[in-house]
């Protein structure tokens, strides 16, 4: 390293040489806050070599009109503390010469700092969106950063969410005394004091993500589970005033929200409703009540009155007669077929053909019945001046209308009406009768019945399937983890996408495999009712070779093979079953590996070079020159690193 001071020249963008006395670290533009504190050994290969690569610098403050007085360091702080280092052990001189490319503005040192940073030892997940928040801030716009590093708008979002998390808990994140998904959990609030708070104040399983996430949301409202918000939408909750709070960290498109002025959602809810209370009304009830959500509860404390049948007119009743007639046909064609002798598989599959044509007949026809006499039902007057409705809303959000209700005090009244006419009227729960069964009896039986069950779908291939997938694709597919109805099998598996996405960052989502699996998502997401009863259906009803595509897909969604350090892999297995070649998914370039790794390891790969390369010349070269000499020879290679090659048996 040569000893003399060149002389200062202050145009920027420019390679120059700057005395050593005048560089200061560069607190304000380098985004490297975390890490990178091995300055002996670094001190020691500068002494050895000089300094390879050249620091990064902005003008500070000015010492006149010809030249600034100092110069930050946005890239190279280990660098300059290394040098520095070497002054003091009078190794170099004070005001040594260090050769710098001095940029124009804070903003483009810090978009400098950031790249430099990236494709070295890897930034510390708060330095990164740290300095993308800081780009915002200073007026780059969620778009322009996203394309400047590759990755989605919903990256740089999220990144910036975590970025104005509680600088304590920051802090905390940098010491790795809480996780990443800790830190997403708590930024589902903005609110410093509470994050704080609540962080504090929970021991053990409340530090959970899930725990985290639920005590600092208290009693707002989850508008992907609450039936009120569906039913007046959140738009309209928001242009009444609303507030609402996105959790941008769900996998979700656009982020789950959560409602914070359930006084104001309660109201814009019943004023809705009362759009539909008038023609309810107009039917002659004696009474008609609101309810926000309708269930057992709400309907339990009535007694219901029943519908009188009317006689049907001449046409109705030959419609009925010709009806029935056709249904009686049918049915004895039927026991025919049961019972009928067949001599070899076609004719058998000719029958149950002929079977299945006739079953689907029957039931058109038992339809067209069905809806005939429920046009024939209908609510006696004397019944409509006693008894009542009650319009609420479905746990799904949907307008129910129950009619004929007859509140508990109007019980004697309603004995007055004709037999038959009210039924199952409400008791107080003094009076409710003594269980037939006792718990344990209960549990015996069901225990009976549920093994009964397992071997009887353990025999109805098709009908397992589709249950498995039915409590499968909700939480995996659909992105729907507690609205489905319980069909009793106790599997559950959560998808793996924020996991993958905390680890691998804009490298995982800009992969092939990552783009490939997100479509297959989105094409079945698309394809499936959301509905409990619709969904099910539609999964009996697919042909089976969809259906195990189907689980395939949510099997491979579940799977976490992550891991921190070297040793055996839970999922080896898996990808060797598979025949996973991640030569075929993964290329050794700068960004995906040399950048992350040293010069002598580099060198160890170049050795596996086929036709083999001077590793003399390569040694030779600066670190810059090897990773991209190393990215050229290898990336075509098929080499992989060994914790790639723990995944599938394939030739270093």
């Amino acid at each position: 390293m040569t000893k003399s001071v060149s002389t200062v020249e202050g145009r920027a963008g420019e390679l120059m040489s700057i005395p050593l006395s005048m560089l200061v670290p560069g607190a304000r533009v380098n985004v490297r806050k975390t890490g990178g504190l091995s300055i002996p050994e670094l001190a020691a290969s500068i002494d050895a070599q000089g300094l390879l690569q050249n620091l990064i610098v902005v003008p500070q403050g000015s010492a006149g009109e010809k030249a600034p007085a100092r110069y930050a360091v946005a890239a190279g702080g280990r660098r300059l503390r290394a040098l520095l280092a070497l002054a003091k052990a009078k190794k170099i001189a004070k005001d040594e010469a260090i050769l710098c490319k001095v940029a124009a503005t804070e903003e483009e040192a810090k978009l400098a700092s950031l790249a430099e940073n990236s494709g070295r030892e890897a930034l510390h997940p708060a330095d990164e969106f740290d300095a993308m928040n800081d780009l915002i801030v200073a007026g780059r716009s969620v778009e322009d950063v996203a394309a400047r590093f590759g990755v989605s708008v919903l990256t740089v979002q999220r990144r910036m969410k975590l970025a104005r998390v509680a600088p304590a808990l920051i802090e905390a994140y940098r010491r790795d005394e809480l996780t990443l998904e800790q830190l997403m959990a708590l930024a589902v609030s903005d609110d410093h004091e509470a994050q704080v708070r609540v962080w504090n104040a929970a021991n053990g399983w409340e530090r959970e993500p899930a725990r985290l996430r639920t005590l600092l949301l208290g009693q707002e409202i989850d508008a992907r589970r609450d039936p009120v918000v569906t039913f007046v939408t959140l738009e309209a909750y928001e242009q009444a005033g609303g507030t609402v709070r996105r959790d941008l960290f769900s996998d979700e498109e656009g982020g789950a929200c959560y409602l914070g002025d359930a006084e104001l959602l309660q109201r814009l809810a019943h004023e809705k409703l009362q759009a539909h209370v008038a023609p309810v009304t107009a039917e002659g009830w004696a009474w008609v009540e609101t309810r926000l959500v309708m269930g057992y509860d709400t309907l339990r404390d009535f007694a219901h009155a029943s519908k009188a049948m009317r006689e049907p007119t001449k046409a109705q009743q030959a419609k009925l007669d010709k009806w029935e007639g056709q249904l009686s046909d049918i049915e004895q064609r039927m026991g025919e077929l049961e019972v009928a002798d067949v001599a070899d598989d076609a004719e058998a599959e000719k029958l149950d053909a002929e079977t299945a044509k006739l079953s689907t007949e029957a039931g058109v026809i038992e339809e067209k019945i069905a809806a005939l006499r429920e046009a024939l039902a209908e609510w006696s007057p004397e019944v409509k001046r006693l008894a009542g409705a009650v319009v609420g809303l479905s746990r799904k959000g949907d307008i129910e209308v129950h009619r004929g209700l007859v509140r508990a005090e109007d019980r004697k009244r309603a004995a007055a009406l004709p037999a038959g006419s009210v039924g199952g009227a409400a008791t107080a729960k003094s009076e409710r009768a003594k269980p037939l069964h006792s718990e344990a009896l209960m549990r015996s039986l069901t225990a009976q019945r549920t093994v009964a069950l397992q071997t009887a779908l353990a025999g109805s291939v098709p009908v397992a399937l589709a249950a498995l997938a039915y409590t499968l694709v909700q939480p995996l597919i659909l992105d729907d983890p507690y609205g489905r109805r319980d069909l009793g099998l106790e599997i559950s598996a959560k998808a793996q996408f924020s996991a993958l996405s905390a680890a691998g960052g804009a490298q995982i989502e800009a992969a092939r495999a990552w783009q490939e699996l997100r479509a297959r998502v989105a094409a079945w997401a698309e394809r499936l009712p959301r509905e409990n009863d619709p969904l099910f259906a539609a999964l009996l009803a697919l042909p089976q070779a969809d259906l195990l595509e189907l689980l395939g897909l949510c099997a491979a969604l579940s799977v976490n093979a992550i891991q921190g350090f070297a040793g055996h892999c839970a999922a080896d297995p898996l990808a060797q079953a598979c025949g996973l070649d991640m030569a075929q998914w993964w290329k050794p370039t700068a960004e995906t590996y040399f950048n992350a790794v040293s010069k002598a390891r580099i060198l160890n790969v170049l050795a596996c070079a086929e036709p083999p390369v001077s590793i003399k010349a390569a040694e030779a070269m600066k670190k810059g020159d090897l990773v991209s000499f190393a990215e050229r020879t290898m990336v075509d290679s098929g080499w992989l690193p060994e914790p790639l090659r723990q995944s599938a048996p394939v030739a270093a």
